[in-house]
């Protein structure tokens, strides 16, 4: 599964390390207990708290967030399902304002709402 520059370089970097506390699988073999591992991690980076899912979610906020299509970011994070996906993908009150904000602009640059939308704004009823 292909990722980013700098989580490559981190996996590398801790590969290079081979700590015990560093979990891979090698055909299908584990080679170190997950839930010790995250739990060193997680204490080393001051966060003991933080849960794997809330890395998942990051994942996936941050994907959306960066144009990436869900379709892409789906099979990435392990999502089989649209349901659980949705789940991940948190929309929050900055998200709403942010998509006010790029559509002001859009319809600063020229581009008007079409002509069903204008009739609405405009108080008119529209029929379809």
């Amino acid at each position: 599964m292909p990722v980013c520059t700098s989580l490559r370089s981190i996996l590398l970097s801790q590969y290079r390390r081979r700590t015990t506390e560093f979990v891979c699988e090698r055909k299908g073999k584990c080679l170190g207990n997950f839930r010790k591992a995250w739990a060193t991690a997680t204490r080393r980076a001051n966060m003991p708290d933080l849960l794997l899912h809330d890395a998942r979610r990051s994942f996936v906020r941050n994907g959306v967030r960066s144009f990436i299509p869900e379709k892409i970011v789906m099979p990435i994070s392990g999502h089989k399902s649209r349901s659980v996906f949705d789940r991940y993908n948190i929309v929050s009150e900055n998200d709403v304002v942010h998509a006010g904000r790029q559509l002001d602009q859009h319809f600063s640059n020229g581009h008007s709402l079409g002509t069903e939308c204008t009739k609405i704004v405009q108080g008119d009823s529209v029929v379809h």
